[in-house]
């Protein structure tokens, strides 16, 4: 308390009220940089704070880079992690970042581009939801596996089959079925990949927004 006083007599009410607007600014352009993360040390409370790396900042110059984002809503992105899964046919062997989500977590576009659903039936009421995000550029693909009891018609906000998403918007809802018989097994796995190989790109758990493209 006494610590405050003398800032307020030593620099005045507007002068500590200008210092303080100083301080805070300072903390949010660290957090931007990469530099002192609080965004990335602790997401559930500074998650909403904006941040991107440094180099990714020098290199937006670049023609033709795609900056993806989150997933999912950003307070949850990186609790993601690192799985290999094994399936056959459409999916094949890649791997993926699993998420343990509950029900109704709208999935998000990483990057603009074009929206196609793939329903994979399963043994009883489920199937497997694949849904693929190409970008503009047709070089690479965003993934995302859930399952769900019926077929997901969507709502309003959500991006339909052959339709075209922006990013950050909405394309799916997960209906937090695990994925696997596991305990604590996770209800949505993610993948980006290089279309034309299949090649599965290096995705860090931790930090999934500061992903360049080229």
């Amino acid at each position: 308390m006494g610590s405050r006083v003398d800032l307020v007599k030593l620099f005045g009410i507007k002068g500590a009220a200008l210092l303080l607007v100083i301080i805070i600014t300072a903390f949010l352009v660290l957090n931007y940089f990469n530099i002192l993360s609080l965004s990335t040390l602790y997401p559930n409370l500074f998650g909403f704070m904006p941040n991107r790396n440094l180099q990714t900042l020098l290199n937006e110059d670049n023609a033709g880079a795609i900056f993806i984002g989150c997933p999912i809503a950003q307070d949850l992105c990186y609790g993601g992690r690192k799985v290999e899964v094994q399936t056959e046919g459409a999916i094949g062997t890649t791997s993926w970042l699993a998420f343990n989500l509950p029900a109704q977590v709208p999935i998000l576009a990483v990057f603009n581009g074009g929206v196609k659903r793939e329903i994979i039936p399963l043994p009883g009421d489920f199937s497997f939801n694949l849904v693929t995000l190409k970008s503009l550029n047709g070089k690479y693909q965003a993934q995302y596996l859930f399952i769900s009891k019926t077929v997901a018609k969507g709502d309003k906000k959500q991006v339909i089959d052959g339709g075209t998403a922006k990013k950050g918007e909405s394309i799916g809802l997960t209906e937090g079925y695990p994925l696997a018989k596991e305990e604590n097994a996770p209800s949505l796995h993610f993948n980006i990949s290089i279309v034309d190989s299949g090649t599965p790109l290096e995705i860090p758990p931790d930090n999934i927004e500061n992903v360049v493209l080229p």
